[in-house]
């Protein structure tokens, strides 16, 4: 049975079209009115926030397989867990330093701070910068979804050690359980799992859904890798596969209709289900899917996700502040939010490659040094 993870069509293609959605869904959210319907039930993506759920869980079914590789590794786990996380951040850093720098920049121009304000903004957004900002440290969000990011690393980081050494427990028995209870306590509490300001007992209750979701990516991943320990007939592949489409569909729905948020918990076990049969190899699709131009979307989810953070406050300033702009309605605003997000991203991804390929050298050398 195989347990490699490298791209998979499904997964890449689920990771832009949930991009989008949390574009719409903050795009919709400054824009248009709280209540805005079409045909009495269909919102503007008024649930989009449900994507990051998806990141979540795909994040700890990835952290799993890594676990799962390197449970016979002769390393400590202290190094082991640096190692691992050291890959993580290098994923993420490049795209990070860019974004955050433009975007700090507009966001100083936008308001038009004067020179005090600009040292003290500079001052308040470390936390950001260095991705600890739902830690609680005194911080301003320039990049502010970034939260996501900043509550992965530091989930996975407490998570990771205890998944690698007491894998088989921890897949099976401490991540459901975690999850199940953790999500539960904030759908009774707190009647959603959206939020990413509130706090809950000592942490943010953002770092709750990180830990509660990533334990549910975790537990997803040891359920595949038995199910493709199993033999299954066509009639079979092809129930599974209808599962998968329908399970996405419940999503979707969620996602656009007018569905209250306590049934997010809910919603998110056909989540982790679509992941699941998504990353095996027992549904149909897979060489649909599995193409360079849907590798290629998937690349884009992150510069997508971090560049919409500013374009989204040139959108909603000009919308509000410049009268001809205001003229030319909400959905001319909502097509330029687009056009110009996908624009930032083209010009970020170049200056990504270059800023890797830095980083990547300078990791050479210093790696070269200590031999």
């Amino acid at each position: 049975m195989s347990t490699k993870v490298s791209k998979n069509g499904k997964i890449e293609f689920a990771r832009f079209a949930f991009a989008i959605l949390i574009m719409l869904f903050h795009i919709g959210d400054v824009l248009l009115p709280s209540d805005f319907r079409i045909l009495d039930k269909i919102t503007f993506f008024s649930n989009g926030y449900f994507g990051v759920e998806f990141f979540f869980a795909v994040s700890g079914y990835l952290m799993a397989s890594a676990a799962f590789k390197r449970q016979s590794s002769q390393q400590s786990l202290g190094k082991e867990t640096f190692e691992f996380m050291k890959r993580k951040l290098l994923a993420v850093l490049p795209y990070h330093l860019i974004v955050f720098t433009i975007t700090f920049i507009g966001v100083c121009i936008l308001t038009r701070v004067d020179i005090f304000e600009f040292l003290t903004r500079v001052l308040q957004s470390i936390p950001n910068l260095l991705f600890v900002q739902r830690s609680g440290l005194a911080n301003k969000d320039i990049l502010g979804v970034e939260w996501y990011i900043s509550d992965m690393l530091i989930a996975m980081y407490i998570l990771y050690p205890i998944c690698l050494k007491y894998y088989d427990r921890f897949t099976r028995i401490i991540a459901p359980v975690t999850s199940l209870l953790i999500i539960g306590y904030l759908i009774k509490t707190t009647g959603s799992l959206n939020g990413s300001t509130a706090w809950s007992v000592i942490v943010a209750k953002t770092f709750l859904r990180a830990v509660s979701e990533i334990c549910a990516g975790v537990f997803t991943f040891e359920v595949c890798r038995n199910i493709n320990k199993l033999n299954f007939t066509k009639k079979d592949k092809v129930m599974l596969t209808i599962f998968e489409v329908v399970s996405y569909l419940v999503v979707l729905g969620f996602i656009t209709l007018d569905i209250a948020d306590k049934y997010a918990g809910t919603i998110f076990i056909f989540a982790c289900i679509a992941i699941c049969l998504s990353f095996s190899e027992v549904t149909y699709g897979k060489r649909i899917f599995n193409n360079k131009v849907v590798y290629f979307l998937g690349s884009l989810s992150l510069p997508l996700y971090l560049c919409h953070s500013l374009t989204r406050r040139i959108v909603n300033s000009a919308y509000k502040n410049i009268e001809s702009f205001n003229d030319l309605g909400v959905t001319v605003a909502i097509v330029i939010f687009f056009v110009i997000s996908f624009a930032f991203v083209f010009v970020a991804m170049p200056l990504e490659k270059l800023l890797r390929k830095a980083i990547n050298n300078k990791l050479e050398q210093i790696a070269a040094k200590k031999q």
